[in-house]
């Protein structure tokens, strides 16, 4: 279905209108509206439904463009507060917040905050895995389900999503409370910590100047297998559609978000495993005879 372009504000929509539509200045209004008229006949118009006007007295265009300006102002007046960005599978999107800091989100996550609000409480709500590069100021929250991490300014990546709930400082620090209410970690650069299974926070090194998923390497230690498939799916937007019970295995290893075959074959092969694939987004593991 083709999607309807969305216009962000009225300039946008004017423009769109008027792109190429030359009206010198002592040009009637007739001729404008003729001009006008034929750039929609020859099909020079956004896509949507063709609606043709004849030229009406100009008290009845001064009530149309107030009943228009009236809509306008409605929908900024009572749109939503919370804005919510999503990054779709098997892409990365980046979002700059109101006061400059900025959000990366990895596949299959998304963030939602307050947009009106957003001078005097900077907390965003967290679903999936996100690097954020904190601009100096007030207090910043990221909240999740499974714990909320409090900076001032700084660089830091959170992981939240399937039971797991991982935060790493790469510049400044950060606070990190788990829900479950055991004692809060504060992480210095190069320190992360990972809920344990008592949801504890547990202690480990955060490699490198900036998350690997950013640069499209996915790395994992003694991590469940189920874990490393979600992360696959995500990442081509692929469906293991069957595989053998890998219940208590885990996976050290890494694959790379640039090919996929590739992607498979460095995680199967330690598993014992082969890939198969039915059609271009199934895939099936099965194990190696």
């Amino acid at each position: 279905m083709q999607q309807m372009k969305n216009y962000t504000n009225s300039d946008d929509f004017l423009a769109q209108w008027t792109s190429g539509l030359e009206v010198p200045a002592r040009r009637s209004r007739e001729e404008a509206w003729n001009q006008l008229v034929a750039r929609i006949e020859a099909g020079q118009q956004p896509a949507g439904r063709v609606v043709r006007f004849r030229p009406q007295p100009v008290w009845a265009a001064l009530a149309a463009a107030a009943a228009v300006a009236l809509l306008l102002g409605g929908y900024w007046l009572f749109s939503p507060r919370t804005l919510e960005i999503s990054a779709p599978p098997a892409a990365h999107l980046a979002h700059t917040l109101p006061d400059g800091s900025v959000v990366k989100l990895n596949a299959e996550s998304s963030i939602s905050y307050d947009r009106n609000g957003w001078s005097g409480d900077r907390s965003i709500r967290l679903e999936g895995e996100a690097w954020f590069d904190v601009e100096p100021g007030a207090r910043f929250e990221v909240r999740t389900v499974y714990g909320t991490v409090t900076v001032l300014g700084t660089e830091f990546n959170v992981r939240a999503r399937e039971g797991a709930f991982e935060v790493a400082c790469f510049s400044g620090k950060v606070q990190v409370q788990p829900a479950s209410g055991r004692q809060a970690a504060v992480l210095s650069p190069g320190e992360a910590v990972r809920t344990a299974a008592d949801g504890a926070l547990s202690a480990f090194e955060a490699e490198g100047a900036a998350p690997g998923w950013q640069s499209g390497t996915f790395t994992f230690r003694e991590a469940p297998f189920a874990e490393v498939v979600a992360e696959l799916e995500r990442q081509f937007d692929v469906q293991i559609v069957e595989m053998p019970d890998m219940t208590g295995r885990t996976y050290t290893g890494a694959f790379f978000s640039d090919n996929l075959t590739d992607a498979l074959q460095m995680v199967c092969e330690p598993m014992g495993l082969s890939a198969i694939f039915e059609g271009d987004k199934q895939i099936r593991l099965e194990s190696r005879r």
